[in-house]
């Protein structure tokens, strides 16, 4: 039996998209009778509550270690707490049994130590798992109150130790086609990089019909268009742009905006509304995986946002969801990015750049049902022809067993 033991900064029971995602690999490569344990922070991502340090569920041995609270908006904060974790780590993967393969879940700088130590010294082959890619981002956006040229001795320094993290991995997944072409730039052989897409849970399979959805039924909805974003709402994403299109739509009746979930970007929400009296906007916490199907399936149309500064360095993944409901998606970002290139080729969603060209957009799918309708048929069947989830759980399970059979 192969054992595979998955390092990663967030995991069950957080339910942020990346906790639910390195939980479906774990499960899925149970099932296919992997001996999967998972070293993380026994801490919630989420709630930040502690957790107990050992506990096995749906046949996942997880070991937790203690943890400093992680912080997406320093970072000091945030290196320290990566850090903190990576100390912790290297000492539980001593404790761990001994695997045949190692799955890193976060942080290449931070995290390409252990991979090297575990490579040179224990003679196990690792993988990385990118769900975006830093520094860039961060000297792209000017994050963490940087304002630093990709030029700057900082940002050089930065960014070499980041390449130095990378190398020290056996095989990295990223999630997009554009960020594997950003490492092999950045010199990482395009041999050692695989491109597995993220999916949609598993609940989605079948939805409730809108009009008896509870949720719906609940906020006092089911009369109304409703515009939903849905999860994390971050520095990477357009909250400006949902605020200008809700304020252009103020007056009308009938469209209200649902945004769900948390983030920087999602305080801004709130405060907007507040502020400019936005009473079209209705804004709830993250809702729980169990009533995933019920809330992604509440909407008449879904937004998903990446801002075009990062288009390349990132997939949303907000999108795969909501094809699956069989919700047509609004996208906002770069028309010629991958995420709107993804919707032209199914037809089931349209791309908007600004809160005006959104605004637009949803009064003509509004004022259209039959072309809404006829999106939404092609995002459920886009969802049905592609098979995210099916093809890359399969895809991890074919390259942990090539990994684990593969000289160091």
């Amino acid at each position: 039996m192969v054992r595979v033991l998955i390092l990663s900064q967030t995991y069950w029971p957080s339910i942020d998209a990346a906790s639910q995602l390195v939980e479906d690999i774990g499960r899925f490569l149970v099932e296919e009778g992997f001996d999967v344990h998972v070293v993380t922070p026994a801490v919630n991502y989420a709630t930040g509550d502690l957790l107990c340090l050992r506990e096995e569920v749906h046949g996942v041995h997880m070991w937790r270690t203690p943890a400093l609270p992680f912080s997406r908006h320093s970072l000091v904060a945030r290196i320290a707490s990566l850090f903190f974790f990576g100390v912790f780590r290297l000492a539980a993967s001593a404790i761990v049994p001994r695997p045949d393969v190692v799955l890193v879940v976060a942080s290449p700088t931070t995290l390409g130590i252990s991979a090297h130590v575990l490579r040179r010294y224990g003679g196990i082959n690792t993988c990385l798992l990118l769900h975006d890619i830093y520094p860039e981002i961060a000297i792209r956006l000017g994050l963490y109150g940087l304002n630093l040229s990709s030029r700057s001795a900082l940002a050089r320094l930065w960014l070499s130790a980041r390449d130095s993290g990378l190398h020290a991995y056996n095989h990295v997944v990223v999630i997009g086609e554009g960020m594997a072409q950003a490492l092999e730039e950045r010199g990482l052989e395009r041999s050692r990089v695989s491109v597995i897409e993220n999916w949609p849970s598993q609940s989605l399979v079948q939805t409730p019909a809108r009009k008896v959805n509870p949720l719906l039924r609940k906020h006092g909805l089911l009369d109304k268009f409703v515009v939903q974003y849905s999860g994390n709402l971050g520095l990477l994403h357009d909250a400006q742009a949902i605020i200008e299109a809700a304020a252009i739509l103020k007056d009308d009746a009938e469209i209200r905006f649902l945004v769900i979930g948390g983030g920087r970007r999602h305080r801004e929400i709130m405060a907007a509304k507040r502020e400019k009296g936005l009473h079209n906007i209705k804004v709830l916490p993250y809702q729980p995986r169990t009533v995933l199907d019920i809330s992604l399936s509440a909407a008449d149309v879904a937004l998903v946002s990446l801002r075009s500064e990062v288009e390349g360095l990132a997939v949303p993944s907000k999108t795969y969801g909501a094809l699956a409901a069989g919700v047509p998606v609004v996208f906002i970002g770069d028309a010629d990015g991958e995420t709107a290139r993804l919707l032209r080729a199914a037809d089931c969603g349209l791309t908007v750049s600004d809160g005006k060209g959104l605004a637009q957009t949803i009064l003509a799918l509004r004022n259209n049902p039959s072309r809404l309708g006829q999106l939404a048929a092609n995002a459920r069947r886009a969802s049905l022809k592609w098979r995210w989830r099916e093809a890359a759980l399969s895809s991890y399970s074919e390259l942990m067993s090539r990994l684990a059979n593969a000289d160091v």
